[in-house]
């Protein structure tokens, strides 16, 4: 426990850099802040626990229930419980839902509801969240902080577990699942954060402006489209080396790309374009007589695997999986490289108790690497 209050700012740092972070409305206008963390945490007892659950479960159930009958049959509103003006003239109540009954009657698969312990002891509901519930990234990441950085806490106390919640939503979606893959729809990808990390200016308001601009943007230098642009001109300088065989994938992917812009849903497309890119590594293996030149090739692929692993966030082992490729892979390019980078680089992912705190010198370390 000692650990976790030692290294609260530490630990409110990498809060920071995970765009742990919570909106609130000031003013009419829309704001982002930092999520803090305290490092004493509230202990609730299993029999506490297992007592609210039995209340939250059914509370759920009435929830969906109440989604249920207000887009169905409308007892609720018949019966004169509910005034019919408290859910017509509501901003969540959605005309376009109207006879819509999806599968096993779930209208909510997961719900975030809000408790807050009183001063008498008691707990209180202070608001259900059935829309966009965020709130379980904030335990989740909070949890495997502490954890790293205070492992003999959890080793030492039965602390409930929660890394299996993915696996519980997974579980979920499956139950529902009415045939095809299920899918998360977020649109986390367009927040700071997620700039932040790939270092990129965070000009983006809208899920629309994102998709348009970070995806298909041929002004943005830093979109999908503007660095595949780049790629295929490098790749036309090594036109002999890599044939037009290989190259041809890449033409492909781009042009499959660039009429993705065109249509409404391009999910479908963007697939392919993914299956010509995984084509184009396939075909380098294949067609690319030169060792070196492949050799060069992958430990390029490596750098940029191992660049985006360390910001998104990546577990520890991937990271140690990436660095011992590209260790293998740059010793047979026969370029000249900083060893010394390569060395605090392996330290930092192989050797530090908490490689999360030395993020920003991993990329530094990787960005040195050839210059």
């Amino acid at each position: 426990m000692r650990e976790l209050v030692e290294h609260t700012e530490g630990i409110n740092r990498l809060m920071a850099r995970y765009g742990v972070k919570f909106g609130i409305y000031r003013g009419g206008e829309f704001h982002e802040q930092l999520f803090p963390f305290d490092a004493i945490p509230r202990v609730i007892t299993r029999q506490e626990f297992e007592y609210l659950e039995k209340g939250l479960v059914q509370r759920v159930d009435a929830l969906n229930l109440f989604l249920n009958d207000i887009y169905g049959q409308k007892k609720i509103i018949k019966d004169g419980v509910i005034p019919e003006e408290f859910v017509f003239t509501s901003s969540g109540y959605l005309p376009q839902c109207e006879g819509i009954i999806p599968p096993k009657n779930i209208y909510s698969h997961i719900s975030g509801i809000d408790l807050v312990l009183g001063k008498d002891g008691h707990w209180y509901i202070l608001e259900d969240n059935l829309r966009i519930p965020s709130g379980a990234s904030y335990p989740m990441i909070a949890r495997e902080i502490c954890r790293r950085v205070s492992p003999s806490t959890f080793g030492n106390n039965s602390v409930e577990d929660n890394r299996n919640y993915a696996a519980m939503f997974r579980e979920t979606l499956e139950w529902v699942n009415t045939g095809g893959i299920p899918v998360i729809m977020t649109p986390g990808r367009y927040n700071a954060a997620y700039c932040e990390k790939l270092s990129i200016p965070n000009i983006y308001i809208s899920n629309r402006q994102f998709v348009q601009s970070y995806l298909f943007g041929e002004d943005n230098p830093d979109s999908v489209f503007s660095n595949m642009k780049r790629a295929y001109d490098n790749a036309i300088v090594l036109w002999d080396e890599l044939s037009t065989a290989v190259l041809s994938y890449v033409q492909l992917a781009l042009d499959t790309f660039e009429a993705c812009r065109k249509t409404t849903a391009p999910l479908l497309e963007l697939q392919q374009v993914i299956d010509y890119l995984l084509a184009f590594w396939g075909g380098a293996d294949d067609y690319v007589e030169q060792e070196d030149c492949r050799n060069i090739l992958k430990c390029g692929k490596y750098v940029e695997r191992l660049d985006l692993c360390i910001r998104l966030g990546y577990h520890t082992k991937d990271l140690e999986k990436e660095y011992r490729k590209l260790c293998n892979r740059i010793e047979k390019t026969g370029l000249i490289y900083h060893a010394e980078s390569l060395g605090r680089l392996g330290d930092i992912i192989l050797r530090e108790e908490n490689p999360e705190f030395h993020y920003r010198e991993a990329l530094g370390c990787l960005g040195s690497l050839f210059a």
